[in-house]
């Protein structure tokens, strides 16, 4: 994935480099010219070889390595200022460094007191990893020359390229999204026209057929008219408000949801209104509605609409 920035300038990386920029940061007495501390003391002090203050084992070692890796390399990387944390007894805390004015890595240190090395370009080459970690000081100023260093013109166009083409990516996503809810609006006033408007109804269907596509408005009205007898029952939470019916040669047995028993009724038993309505869903195909009556899913399943259960009361 590219990236915009070597190492983030922001917070603390940001304050350096406003500080290198000013020529406001502090150098060691004992260290190159291009190694700076941003701490205040009285006067001016030395990077010690060792902690003072005996600090825990692995602040101990990751001083040590910090304080041989800026006598080696420093000198040998001029365009590169280290610019060092050290705490108030002048120990190594962390180290951020600057090509330039620009923030190119930071360098801390783990438990181990191995020295840990942090930016965009290592964190893209490690992949699941976003530091690299060394208890060598050659390794450590190897990994400062390969991968410390100012953004390139490859890098930045990089960048500067998935950024268009995330861009390109959205604007798609958008306008596609408004071309479909706008094309669903005026889709559904031109049903709601076609469908109310005995004229213009009938100069649509003129339309068709001047084509030879009739075929296409009829299954378009069909599937309509179905669609509408699906809704009606499914506003009705599924079954919820009507009743099931299983049917044998002589008698129903009838079901509704939350109920704790089956109801059985003869044919005889049923009203005429009954009768007819599963008469209709019988003659009717599998997995079909009828209107203002229900749905039959096989030969001897239905279900019924409310208006209908109601009658198997009276």
């Amino acid at each position: 994935m590219a990236f915009t920035e070597v190492y983030i300038a922001r917070g603390t990386a940001a304050l350096i480099s406003d500080r290198l920029k000013s020529n406001t940061m502090h150098r060691f007495t004992n260290m190159p010219v291009n190694v700076f501390h941003w701490r205040t003391f009285e006067t001016a002090v030395e990077f010690p070889a060792r902690r003072t203050n005996f600090g825990y084992a692995g602040a101990t070692k990751a001083h040590e390595l910090i304080h041989r890796l800026l006598l080696s390399l420093a000198p040998k990387m001029p365009r590169l200022n280290f610019c060092v944390d050290v705490d108030y007894d002048v120990g190594f805390s962390e180290m951020f460094v600057y090509d330039g004015l620009e923030c190119v890595g930071r360098v801390d240190f783990a438990d181990t007191g191995a020295l840990e090395f942090r930016n965009a370009r290592i964190g893209q080459t490690m992949l699941r990893r976003t530091s690299m970690k060394t208890l060598s000081v050659n390794k450590a100023a190897s990994i400062i020359r390969k991968y410390f260093y100012g953004i390139t013109k490859i890098e930045r166009l990089e960048a500067m390229a998935n950024k268009v083409t995330s861009a390109i990516s959205s604007a798609h996503s958008e306008t596609s999204y408004k071309k479909r809810r706008a094309k669903s609006a005026v889709m559904e006033q031109l049903e709601q026209a076609i469908t109310s408007n005995a004229q213009l109804s009938q100069a649509v269907a003129q339309f068709f057929q001047e084509q030879g596509k009739s075929h296409i408005l009829a299954e378009y009205l069909d599937a309509s008219d179905t669609h509408e007898l699906v809704t009606e029952a499914y506003a009705m939470r599924g079954g919820e408000m009507g009743v099931y019916v299983l049917a044998h040669p002589e008698e129903f047995h009838v079901y509704r949801k939350g109920d704790t028993r089956v109801r059985t009724f003869r044919r005889e038993q049923l009203s005429d209104k009954v009768r007819g309505a599963l008469g209709m869903l019988k003659l009717s195909e599998n997995n079909s509605f009828v209107d203002n009556v229900g749905f039959k899913y096989e030969a001897d399943k239905f279900w019924v609409m409310e208006e209908i259960a109601n009658e198997f009361n009276s």
